[in-house]
């Protein structure tokens, strides 16, 4: 999903492995063009 102030990113995963049981989840990501990863905030 993507607007003008922001882009939201999905993954839709299948797990793997001998660990993993086929166990689905996801992986999301909320990010904002110019205060990318949160280089706007203080440090």
């Amino acid at each position: 999903m993507q607007g003008p102030a922001f882009t939201i990113e999905f993954a839709h995963q299948q797990g793997q492995g001998a660990n993993a049981g086929g166990i689905t989840h996801i992986h999301s990501i909320y990010r904002e063009p110019g205060n990318d990863y949160g280089a706007g905030l203080p440090a």
